[in-house]
C-alpha cells in the first residue's frame, strides 16, 4: 500500500516519454509540442500603424505645425509611400507599414479634415512613434517560445512564424478492457442480477476527449483465459492498457496475477486513498503501462482523472501540470489515515474564489449522483507529509 504522493511519484518516475511526429499546423490542436517555436524575423517586422490617422514628422509637430496637406493615402499590405515635405503627411490605416520619413500617427479622432488639408486639435501629448507598434517589439528574429500545448494562441504564433508544420509528441495508443460477469452491452435487457457495462464509454470517451488514440475497447466475463489473452493482444499494440475490474479482493480479482502472467511487472498496488484503494499499476519490460481500476464506476472516474489522464500528459512530455484549487464550503470528513476524494459542485465568487461543496451520494457504486458534480476535490488523508487538518482549500480535478 502506498499514499497517493507516492503513487504519483512513482508514476513519474515510470512515465515513458513517447517519440514524437511532424504534423500539420491544422490538425495539431490540443497536441504536446515538443520543439520551440522560433521566430522566423522581428515581429513586428515593420513599424506597424497601430491607429488609422495621418503619418507626419515628430519635428513638425514640436515646431508647433498643426494644419498639413494630406500628399497621399496608405492602406495594410501596399507598398510605404515616402513623406515628401515637412509640411504634408500621409492617411494611413491600421496595419499598413509606416511611411518612409515619418516617426508619428495621429488618430484620426485628434484631427479635423478640410479637404485637402488635415489640422491637429490643440491639447495633445505625443512623443516620437506615437500610435506606431515598432519593429521587434514582440520579439526579434530568432526568439524563441516553448508553449508546452498546441492552443489557439501558440497555433497563431507558429503561423506567423512560417510553422506550416510542428513537432508534438505522437498520440499514445490506449486499450479498454472491462472485465465481470455481471456486465451485459448497452444495448441489452439485463437480467435482475445483471448490469449494462458503463465504466468502458466513460473511460473510452474521457480518453477521446482528451485527444487520445483508442486501439481497442472490450468488455469480457470473468473467464480467465479470455482476459489473458486479451491482455496479451493489448500489450502487443497499445502503449497503455486500462483495466477495469478484477483488482480488489474478491475470489475472481485474479487480474494481478494474470498480468503477472502477461509479463507486466507490478509497481504499486492499493492506494491509502477512498474511493479508488485497488488502483494497480505496473509495466512491461519493453515499457508499455498498465493501469487496473476498480470496478466501481465512482472509483474507477476518479482514478482516471487523477492518475490515468495526468499520467498520459507524462509520457507526452509535460511534466508541469498545474492544478486549480476550490475552497471547500462542506465540512471534511473526520480525520482519516486515507486521502479522500470527494465529488463537487463547483461555482465561483465575484472575489475570484472557486468555491466546491459536496454532493449527496451513496458511495462508490453511485455513478447517477455525479452529473450533479463537476469533478472532485483531493482532501490529504493525515499519512501524507502535507497533511494539514486546518487546510480549507485542495486541488480540484474536473470531469
Amino acid at each position: 500500500m502506498v499514499s497517493v504522493n507516492e503513487a504519483w511519484k512513482l508514476l513519474d518516475a515510470k512515465a515513458v516519454l513517447l517519440t514524437s511526429e511532424m504534423v500539420d499546423l491544422e490538425t495539431a490542436g490540443g497536441r504536446v509540442l515538443q520543439q520551440s517555436l522560433r521566430a522566423d524575423r522581428d515581429y513586428p517586422p515593420f513599424d506597424r500603424v497601430a491607429m488609422d490617422g495621418y503619418a507626419l514628422t515628430y519635428a513638425s509637430w514640436l515646431k508647433g505645425h498643426r494644419r498639413f496637406r494630406v500628399q497621399a493615402m496608405q492602406t495594410a499590405g501596399q507598398k510605404p509611400t515616402t513623406l515628401h515635405s515637412a509640411d504634408a503627411c500621409i492617411e494611413i490605416m491600421t496595419g499598413a507599414k509606416l511611411p518612409y520619413a515619418t516617426d508619428l500617427v495621429i488618430r484620426y479622432e485628434d484631427t479635423e479634415r478640410d479637404g485637402d488639408f488635415v489640422k491637429i486639435v490643440d491639447g495633445l501629448e505625443l512623443e516620437s512613434f506615437s500610435n506606431v507598434h515598432r519593429q521587434g517589439k514582440d520579439c526579434t528574429r530568432e526568439s524563441s517560445f516553448a508553449d508546452p500545448i498546441v492552443k489557439s494562441t501558440s497555433a497563431a504564433i507558429a503561423a506567423s512564424f512560417g510553422m506550416s508544420q510542428v513537432k508534438v509528441a505522437r498520440r499514445p495508443r490506449v486499450s479498454i478492457i472491462g472485465t465481470g460477469d455481471e456486465l451485459v452491452a448497452i444495448d441489452e435487457q439485463p437480467l435482475d442480477y445483471q448490469i449494462r457495462a458503463s465504466n468502458i464509454h466513460a473511460i473510452r470517451m474521457a480518453i477521446e476527449m482528451s485527444g487520445h488514440e483508442i486501439v481497442s475497447s472490450l468488455t469480457l466475463a470473468d473467464q480467465r483465459d479470455l482476459i489473458t489473452r486479451s491482455v496479451a493482444n493489448a500489450l502487443e499494440t497499445s502503449d497503455l492498457l486500462l483495466l477495469s475490474g478484477g483488482v480488489s479482493a474478491g475470489k475472481t480479482d485474479y487480474i494481478p496475477e494474470l498480468l503477472k502472467d502477461c509479463g507486466v511487472v507490478q509497481v504499486f498496488h492499493k492506494i491509502d486513498q477512498r474511493p479508488g484503494k485497488p488502483l494497480w499499476f505496473g509495466q512491461t519490460k519493453s515499457g508499455q503501462s498498465v493501469f487496473g481500476l476498480p470496478g466501481n464506476p465512482v472509483s474507477t472516474l476518479i482514478c482516471l482523472h487523477r492518475y490515468v489522464l495526468p499520467f498520459i500528459q507524462l509520457m507526452q512530455g509535460l511534466k508541469n501540470q498545474n492544478r486549480p484549487y476550490a475552497e471547500l464550503l462542506t465540512a471534511k470528513p473526520k480525520s482519516s489515515k486515507l486521502t479522500f476524494f470527494m465529488p463537487v459542485r463547483i461555482r465561483y465568487s465575484p472575489d475570484a474564489r472557486i468555491l466546491a461543496e459536496s454532493a449527496s451520494h451513496n458511495g462508490s457504486g453511485d455513478f447517477v449522483s455525479l452529473s450533479r458534480t463537476d469533478g472532485f476535490v483531493e482532501i490529504p488523508g493525515d499519512s501524507e507529509p502535507n497533511y494539514d487538518p486546518t487546510q480549507t482549500v485542495f486541488p480540484f480535478y474536473s470531469w
